[in-house]
């Protein structure tokens, strides 16, 4: 038997092997600042989709200019707040939470949502509300995904898209 000091309790070494796996994978798949998968989880989930769902892209606008002019610590602070907000305005729905870079998130929502709309305006709102001297903005990008879809093709058309808009703008 094994002593698991943290958890301060004593478990067979199968009972300790699948605990330490189980840690070993929150480490590896889990973002620290925001407490989303992070994007190396994301291949394996979608993996695990077996049935088409809703792949939306949001991209923190202007983080490199926030951290400059307030700081990095308002930035951290604002990237914080924006997974937050996030995950209340679309917890309504079946899904997982990524953040695939520094300011970039993915929600796998595991259903086909036909429109968005009232979910972006509101997440918008919410977001300029917790951070008016600064009002962040954010670009977004939706797709569906269908069961055997290879994610990186999906994640690249997000990507592109969220790239014609800023060049548009």
């Amino acid at each position: 038997e094994v002593l698991l000091e943290s958890k301060s309790m004593v478990c067979d070494i199968e009972q300790y092997s699948q605990q330490l796996e189980e840690m070993r994978n929150m480490v590896f798949f889990i973002d620290y600042e925001t407490g989303f998968y992070s994007k190396r989880y994301l291949s394996k989930f979608s993996h695990e989709i077996d049935q088409d769902a809703t792949l939306l892209l949001l991209d923190l606008q202007d983080m490199r200019t926030i951290n400059f002019t307030y700081s990095r610590f308002v930035g951290d602070k604002l990237i914080y707040t924006f997974s937050q907000l996030i995950r209340e305005v679309f917890n309504r729905y079946s899904c997982e939470f990524f953040r695939i870079g520094g300011d970039s998130f993915v929600i796998a929502i595991k259903q086909k949502v036909e429109n968005l709309t009232n979910d972006i305006v509101e997440l918008d709102h919410r977001l300029k509300d917790s951070y008016k001297n600064i009002n962040p903005s954010f670009w977004f990008s939706a797709c569906n995904f269908y069961k055997g879809d290879d994610i990186n093709t999906c994640l690249q058309k997000l990507t592109t898209k969220i790239f014609y808009k800023r060049r548009v703008s």
